[in-house]
């Protein structure tokens, strides 16, 4: 039987990569709803996907996965998101035999999805009218009754929903060999290794930085001289950045559209990693056990995600007030 992975990120991509190279089977790598162009050659050159197919809009996706799904062939498929309907076509496509698999997509898996019910419901009622299938609505990310099997990478720290469905744990060096596959053609212009690097800041976006954050940030950066490596957004302005953050003047900055991941491959294994609450965060502590990974955010505003974060034994700096 063919394994289906239905991706709409990169990170979803390494996940796929990483479960594929365990099956012995053929695999069949889909990119969907793309705003920009993917480049699909380092997936069809690692070997574990028989072929790779590229739908960048909704409209071919759907033609591609009912042509490709109705034939019998398709056993399994897999989705970072099973409220998507490209994925519940797929599993209506391809019949009640085909198994369901949710690939962590962070924190989702482990907080929850929060949106109002009634107004869920009637969203999905709408579209089943408009897309004519029988869409089922999950009561969390991963939690419709089309997924048998979730693929995590903290199984343990998963919603209690996930108890009624088998687990798997991520394979760490599977995903790390697959992201060092995936990056040997990366190209840094940078004056160290990423190795030398004993900090790694992520920022966010420049528009969602608030005063709170940059002035907590602008203390932790001026705490040491440690040799520090800035990831700023791909689409940010470099220049913007730097007067928000002088503290980091000394440090450099890498603003290329580069996965995070693939930072972290070779960064070393007791280094730093700071940056506000998100899923890079939690994907930090997972491939780097051994590095000091802090989350600048209100502790206040993201209870949930604070004692979720404590868990983990990662370090939550208030911008409230230092809880250090």
């Amino acid at each position: 039987m063919t394994h289906l992975f239905l991706v709409s990120t990169q990170f979803n991509a390494l996940m796929a990569a990483s479960v594929a190279h365990s099956l012995d089977a053929r695999c069949v790598l889909m990119f969907i709803d793309q705003k920009r162009p993917v480049d699909l050659a380092p997936w069809e050159n690692l070997g574990c996907f028989a072929n790779v197919s590229d739908a960048g809009n909704r409209q071919a996706a759907m033609a591609q996965l009912q042509e490709l799904c109705s034939g019998g062939e398709i056993g399994h498929i897999y989705t970072g998101n099973d409220r998507r309907i490209e994925f519940q076509a797929a599993m209506i496509a391809a019949g009640s035999d085909a198994k369901g698999h949710y690939l962590d997509d962070g924190l989702y898996s482990y907080t929850g999805f929060s949106k109002n019910v009634i107004a869920d419901c009637a969203e999905f009622c709408i579209k089943s009218l408009r897309y004519r299938m029988a869409l089922k609505r999950p009561p969390f990310i991963g939690g419709s009754r089309w997924i048998s099997e979730a693929h995590l990478l903290f199984p343990d720290h998963a919603l209690p929903g996930f108890r009624s469905k088998s687990i798997s744990a991520i394979d760490r060096e599977a995903f790390l060999q697959v992201s060092k596959q995936q990056s040997a053609r990366m190209h840094l212009s940078l004056p160290h290794s990423l190795s030398d690097y004993q900090r790694l800041v992520l920022l966010p976006h420049s528009s969602v930085i608030s005063a709170a954050f940059a002035e907590h940030m602008n203390q932790k950066l001026a705490e040491s001289d440690e040799t520090t490596l800035v990831k700023t957004h791909p689409r940010d302005c470099l220049e913007t950045l730097r007067g928000m953050f002088p503290a980091a003047n000394g440090a450099d900055w890498l603003g290329e559209n580069i996965p995070f991941e693939w930072l972290l491959c070779y960064l070393a294994d007791d280094a730093c990693i700071i940056s506000g609450a998100s899923s890079t965060l939690m994907t930090a502590r997972w491939l780097k056990p051994k590095a000091r990974v802090v989350c600048l955010e209100s502790a206040a505003q993201q209870h949930k995600l604070f004692q979720f974060y404590q868990s983990l034994g990662i370090q939550w700096s208030n911008t409230d007030q230092d809880a250090d």
